[in-house]
């Protein structure tokens, strides 16, 4: 039974090369893949950043703040070069960063279609001038996007058509 263990040998020697060869391309394929991953949401990360703070621009009317995002996309806010931790900003201005990075969100996950958003109560912690500025905001991208608030309070009234439910 030599005769057929070296047969069985040499077999196992073949199947051992090509499992090396399988291994080596899953090697290889894995780094690209990473690579690729990481290329990938570099590229992301930067455009999201940059639309992001694109329209916290636009809202606050600050052209110095920027939104910044970490490689594991944490948001973080800068005012003329210096960090702005997300919890010394008040309520009013993180609804307008939040509002901000969704409005960037949507515009990526959607490419050329601009995707139509609807506000439940928006807005409940923005003084006057945040709401006057979002308002601004939403009014110059309206021919781009549709936009559906549902609020009891008054002060939406003149944001658009008001609709009614009539019984």
């Amino acid at each position: 039974n030599i005769a057929q263990a070296e047969i069985e040998l040499v077999g196992l020697e073949t199947r051992k090369k090509e499992l090396k060869l399988i291994r080596d391309a899953i090697v290889i394929a894995h780094g690209e893949l990473s690579s690729t991953i990481a290329d990938y949401q570099n590229s992301y990360q930067q455009h999201l950043q940059e639309l992001a703070s694109e329209y916290y621009q636009k809202i606050t009317t600050n052209a110095a703040r920027k939104i910044i995002l970490d490689k594991d996309f944490q948001v973080k806010v800068e005012e003329g070069g210096r960090p702005c931790d997300i919890a010394q900003l008040s309520k009013g201005a993180q609804d307008q960063l939040y509002l901000a990075l969704r409005l960037a969100i949507a515009d990526l996950v959607s490419e050329n279609l601009k995707l139509p958003f609807i506000f439940d109560d928006p807005f409940v912690s923005s003084d006057v001038k945040r709401l006057n500025n979002i308002q601004a905001m939403l009014n110059y991208t309206v021919q781009e996007r549709q936009y559906a608030v549902f609020s009891h309070n008054d002060i939406f009234a003149s944001w658009g058509t008001p609709v009614k439910k009539t019984f």
